[in-house]
């Protein structure tokens, strides 16, 4: 096999002493591993009687008992529209009566030990071949020699971006090649961990792309890096969970650190949802945590609404934890909109008057907006809490501005309300003045002279000095009014000066304003 590298004509002695200590040691790492194998002992979750995973035994401060949500039938009207899975008529059911429970008929494989993830991750490699998988089979790994010659070559490069960038393809091609043993012996060689991180996350990546993420939970538990743990472990619990969701639970509770073992699990459910939504939900709503399960049930109500948005938002009202409900509905309710947006506001037209409601006018107003932004304002106006209905107008303004500022502009200029209509009209031409100061505030002056013009003004000068200060000063200084050129100075100045207090100071003692008004600008 070619090198990944030619090092030309390069010999140990080449290296400074720090780099021969880093390879020698790595290969007295690499020689352990293949005498002695991995050990790890970790904490692990066990069956109860139903065959059911139960929250591991570690963790028994989790232990208040409350009636999971449950799931009732849709109405018939729901199930005709729904195109994925159908809820069922028993409680805590998504599917039919006679869905096959987690744990009985054909169960996936489990994983009782870390030991076992280990074998877990040996059999997977076995079954596609060694030093590959299914669709992706190098005829030859890398040789002892061929590796050190690489790792001799990385650490003679001196800039960082380089070198990470020579580890990132040293650990795609190790990991492509399933390579556990060179991997290891590569990582323990590396001191800095910016260089771990940049190696060990191509490692993980193409392990999982070749079909084998218990191989990388494997390599990353072997380090015992914490750190680089965290980094992986949402990547690999995702991968895992699409495909051998128990095994990948049964190594979530291995992991030191509650929070990332909840963090794991999210990601596993959620994957192993978009799989057999059932028997995620099923297992999910065994964990006697409430906080706990809430979220593994918000990451199955996501999974679902992938599907079948319109079942997803029908089951999630039906949970009192608005957390829990809210997160549903915020996917679902986006991803409904996307397919039939009257259908999705007339939905959240009826939701009672609260938060829940104003977040999903907010989110489904901006997805409107980049189609039919008129008909989301008109739909924000109308349905919106006066109090919210500012804040919407601007972000819905501001994406449409970024279209057709001067329709955007016009549009919101027209709005009755005089609150909306100044901070949409702040929005809109402080977006414009990106592209076109000079067409913005061309556009602001032949506005009203209230307080809607002064708001937008100053929004527009405050853009144009962030972005290109000499041409606003150009502008105002092209002005022939004296009177308005000077209130132009004025706010020139003042959004200069929270941004830039020392070129801001040096202009204006150096501008043709009048001396009181240099005066009273420097001494605020």
């Amino acid at each position: 096999m070619r090198s990944l590298a030619n090092p030309g004509k390069f010999s140990m002695a080449h290296l400074p002493p720090k780099f021969v200590n880093l390879l020698l040691a790595a290969s007295a790492i690499g020689l352990l591993f293949l005498l002695f194998g991995p050990v790890v002992d970790h904490p692990r979750p066990k069956n109860d009687k139903s065959g059911q995973l139960t929250a591991p035994a570690a963790k028994k401060s989790r232990s208040s008992q409350t009636k999971p949500a449950q799931v009732l039938p849709l109405s018939k009207e729901a199930r005709r529209q729904s195109a994925g899975p159908k809820f069922g008529s028993g409680p805590n059911q998504i599917g039919s009566a006679d869905h096959d429970p987690l744990g009985e008929g054909d169960p996936l494989p489990r994983a009782e030990t870390a030991q076992d993830v280990s074998a877990a991750a040996g059999d997977a490699r076995t079954a596609v071949g060694e030093g590959g998988t299914a669709g992706n089979h190098p005829e030859v790994r890398m040789t002892p020699e061929e590796l050190q010659s690489e790792l001799e070559r990385i650490a003679v490069i001196a800039d960082a971006n380089e070198r990470q960038t020579a580890l990132r393809e040293l650990g795609k091609a190790l990991g492509s090649q399933m390579d556990l043993e060179f991997a290891a012996q590569t990582l323990a060689a590396l001191t800095q961990f910016e260089d771990q991180a940049a190696f060990a996350n191509e490692v993980v990546k193409a392990m999982i792309l070749n079909q084998n993420p218990a191989l990388a939970a494997q390599f990353m538990m072997q380090t015992g890096n914490e750190k680089l743990i965290q980094n992986t472990a949402g990547q690999i619990a995702s991968a895992w969970g699409a495909v051998d969701p128990q095994s990948a639970l049964q190594w979530a509770a291995t992991l030191s650190q509650p929070q990332l073992t909840d963090m794991a699990n999210n990601e596993i459910v959620y994957s192993w949802a978009t799989k057999d939504l059932n028997a995620a939900y099923n297992w999910a709503s065994q964990i006697p945590d409430p906080r706990v399960r809430g979220d593994l049930l918000a990451r199955v109500g996501r999974a679902l609404a992938q599907t079948d948005p319109v079942a997803a938002t029908q089951w999630a009202v039906q949970f009192e934890d608005e957390k829990v409900k809210n997160e549903i509905l915020g996917t679902a309710l986006q991803l409904w909109a996307l397919k039939d947006m009257s259908a999705a506001t007339a939905f959240i037209n009826q939701l009672p008057e609260g938060s829940t409601k104003e977040q999903n006018i907010y989110a489904v107003a901006r997805l409107w907006a980049r189609s039919d932004p008129a008909r989301a304002i008109d739909w924000v106006t109308k349905n919106a809490a006066p109090e919210s209905q500012g804040n919407m107008l601007a972000e819905i303004g501001a994406v449409w501005a970024k279209q057709d500022p001067l329709a955007a502009s016009r549009y919101v200029a027209n709005l009755a309300d005089p609150q909306a209509r100044a901070q949409g009209l702040t929005s809109t031409t402080s977006r414009w003045a990106r592209t076109d100061p000079v067409a913005a505030i061309s556009y602001v002056d032949t506005l009203p002279q209230d307080a809607a013009q002064e708001q937008s003004r100053i929004g527009v000068l405050r853009t144009w000095v962030n972005t290109d200060p000499g041409g606003a000063v150009s502008w105002v200084d092209g002005i022939r009014d004296n009177t308005l050129q000077n209130v132009e100075y004025e706010n020139l100045a003042r959004q200069w000066l929270t941004l830039d207090p020392a070129k801001a100071t040096l202009w204006i003692n150096q501008s043709r304003m009048p001396v009181d008004l240099k005066q009273r600008l420097l001494s605020q």
